[in-house]
């Protein structure tokens, strides 16, 4: 029940947690069992022993009797009279009593400390099994402890490969670097490859869960032929070997009976496993992650454009780093910086003068302010013309829901959530999307700019709808 209940545990993790569980009590028990017979083995010799030395003694006990009476018929001259070959005759008797009284008594001792033996057994074995239990619950609960630790640890640092984004954004925006030919180009292929790759995971997912169905499925129809074909097989092997026809008749239908028993308990647990795999949430579950991967490797793609075009010192990028993963190690830290840099030689220069940036200080105001990064990236946004991933403001409500569980950072929640495409704002995902689409940067002469404070009203109006 404990397993089935495991929504983070395939079916393959769950037939070899299943399958090792059972090794484990079948080795168990054979230790109990094993310990204990050779208890009983060892308590039946010393029960024999302590019989054979108590006959012993009774022996020697009733040899002495006997011989002192038969020295009191000598010395009196009566050893030939009948009364003393009466009285012997009795001493025998009384004697033989005292014999088979001591072999009863021994054998009621001996059940009675094998009954107790196999209640020790007993109680042994459900310590054991109890034990067994809970070793089975802590390693269950470690793993669902993994699947969640790596599911938060993809969401932290796809949030923080988003918020890089779009420092860098920023900074190439005060620089001038934003409105080059060559940036548009390259946000537009990264918005095409995203697209591509999205399409791919899709159909991939598809046809993966279709084949997850259909081979489940194909198992289930053999498995169910296979046990009608051995019980049409165990019917005909009887009615040959039955002479009598009345007979054969009547426990031919004892025989259907049972079959229809089994064969509904059979439907019932094929029941019973598609309603639990019907959900197939370890299944989407590791599909989604392996897409969750794959579009972070995309995202890490073009923060590598941007760094090579904006020419950020390595130094700068790590201290970045370092803002963005506060409790991260040094090691994981310099594997995503290699990663963000590939080895490129002008990353690891300081940079002339044209190439200084305030990437720290935008990345610091981004993860620590609440109001600065609305303010800065909104401004941005209006500037160089992109167009917003939303229409209405019940579209920013939807993107303001993204990541309602946070209530005491809303500001770079909407940040967050304006950097989602619409692809990804209608879906479950919580991972940001694809870069909005460029627009011309000409823009009528009439239209008035807004200002920070209409801008802020405005997010306040929605923010208060929301609650």
């Amino acid at each position: 029940k404990l397993l089935s209940c495991q929504v983070a545990i395939s079916d393959e993790q769950h037939e070899k947690i299943l399958k090792e569980h059972e090794k484990q009590l079948v080795e168990l028990e054979n230790s109990l069992t094993l310990n204990r017979l050779k208890q009983k083995r060892l308590l039946e010799e010393k029960i024999i022993q302590r019989k054979a030395q108590q006959l012993e003694e009774l022996q020697q006990k009733q040899s002495a009797e006997l011989a002192k009476m038969k020295k009191v018929a000598v010395n009196n001259g009566e050893e030939d009279d009948e009364e003393t070959y009466r009285k012997e005759m009795m001493l025998l008797k009384k004697h033989t009593e005292q014999q088979l009284a001591l072999a009863q008594g021994l054998q009621l001792n001996i059940e009675q400390e094998l009954k107790d033996v196999q209640t020790e057994m007993i109680r042994d074995r459900a310590i054991a099994l109890k034990e067994q239990e809970e070793r089975l619950s802590a390693f269950i609960a470690t793993l669902q402890i993994r699947k969640a630790e790596e599911i938060t640890q993809i969401e932290e640092q796809q949030k923080a490969i988003m918020k890089l984004k779009m420092g860098m954004m920023d900074d190439l925006s005060d620089r001038g670097i934003l409105s080059t030919h060559g940036i548009k180009q390259i946000l537009r292929n990264h918005e095409q490859e995203h697209d591509e790759l999205n399409h791919k995971i899709e159909v991939e997912r598809k046809i993966n869960e279709e084949a997850f169905l259909l081979k489940y499925k194909q198992l289930l129809i053999q498995r169910q032929q296979s046990v009608i074909q051995n019980q049409k097989e165990e019917i005909d092997h009887f009615l040959k070997a039955t002479a009598n026809k009345a007979s054969a008749k009547f426990k031919c239908a004892l025989l259907k009976h049972k079959h229809a028993v089994e064969l509904e308990k059979f439907r019932k647990k094929k029941k019973k496993k598609k309603k639990q795999t019907k959900n197939r949430e370890s299944f989407r579950r590791d599909f989604e992650i392996q897409k969750w991967k794959a579009i972070q490797t995309k995202e890490i793609q073009l923060l590598s454009r941007l760094v090579k075009i904006g020419k950020f010192s390595r130094s700068v990028l790590l201290d970045v780093l370092h803002i963005l993963f506060p409790g991260t190690t040094e090691e994981t830290v310099t594997e995503l910086l290699n990663q963000i840099c590939q080895e490129d030689s002008s990353t690891n220069k300081k940079g002339d003068s044209s190439s200084v940036s305030t990437l720290a200080d935008k990345i610091s105001e981004i993860q620590y302010s609440q109001l600065s990064p609305l303010h800065s990236y909104s401004t941005i946004r209006s500037q160089k013309g992109y167009s917003s991933p939303y229409t209405s403001e019940e579209d920013g409500y939807s993107l303001f829901k993204l990541d309602r569980y946070h209530e005491e950072d809303e500001e770079v929640r909407l940040i967050l959530g304006r950097a989602v495409s619409k692809n990804h704002s209608q879906s479950s995902s919580n991972y940001p999307g694809r870069l909005p689409p460029l627009q011309n940067q000409d823009k009528p002469a009439s239209k008035k700019k807004k200002s920070f404070s209409e801008e802020v009203s405005k997010w306040k109006q929605i923010r208060y709808l929301s609650k």
